[in-house]
């Protein structure tokens, strides 16, 4: 998987973003296009196409007590 990280506070997880993931993921080594595409905001999501959408609290769940 890749993933992007956009800790705004306003601007959700968009257009641009989904674009530049799938430009980055072509350049990392082994990467393809059943590659996953993760996305972390915490502003929330205004486009389709990630495999997996999280949000802050997703992260400090998996990693609390």
């Amino acid at each position: 998987m890749v993933g992007s990280v956009k800790w705004r506070t306003e601007a959700s997880f968009g257009r641009d973003d989904l674009g530049d993931l799938l430009v980055h993921r072509a350049q990392v080594p082994g990467a393809d296009a059943d590659t996953r595409l993760i996305g972390v905001s915490r502003a929330g999501f205004a486009v389709p196409g990630l495999d997996a959408e999280l949000h802050p609290h997703d992260i400090v769940d998996a990693f609390g007590p």
